[in-house]
């Protein structure tokens, strides 16, 4: 799966125009930055930089998010449409889907009409919510990147 996960790509340039806003990211928050596309069940990890602390579990490129989790609620919102904003196309979960885990996430948009989303990962020490400006102004910019390479 890891091996597919490396592979794919959503849309051309995708995983190259988040790489470094990815980077500046997690220097700037200490959370950990993932970059997320949708599958049937959730969502599955594309590229994860990991943060400054440990996490209750383990998130790596490849992975499946459940349906609850807030990357996989900004591309699938059904699942818990009480914690998604549709405005800012943004999900929130804070201690849903793990204890001690906290996540903000917000869509990144495709050429095609479609989306990714841009996921930051702390613990609820460290509430990922607070951070919800920067992962916004990330998204965009991945997104501006992504048409702009078409």
């Amino acid at each position: 799966m890891v091996d597919i996960a490396r592979q794919v790509e959503p849309a051309a340039g995708l995983r190259r125009a988040a790489a470094d806003v990815m980077q500046a990211l997690r220097e700037r928050t200490g959370a950990t930055v993932s970059l997320l596309y949708p599958a049937t069940d959730g969502a599955v990890v594309l590229d994860v930089i990991p943060g400054r602390e440990a996490l209750p579990v383990d998130i790596y490129s490849g992975c499946v998010m459940p349906a609850a989790a807030a990357g996989a609620l900004v591309l699938h919102p059904a699942a818990a449409p009480d914690r998604v904003h549709p405005a800012r196309r943004a999900a929130i979960d804070d201690e849903h889907t793990v204890p001690g885990l906290t996540c903000y996430a917000t869509a990144i948009m495709l050429p095609d009409g479609g989306a990714a989303a841009l996921q930051i990962t702390s613990t609820t020490s460290h509430n990922a919510t607070r951070l919800s400006a920067l992962a916004l102004q990330a998204a965009a910019r991945i997104t501006d990147r992504v048409r702009s390479a078409r």
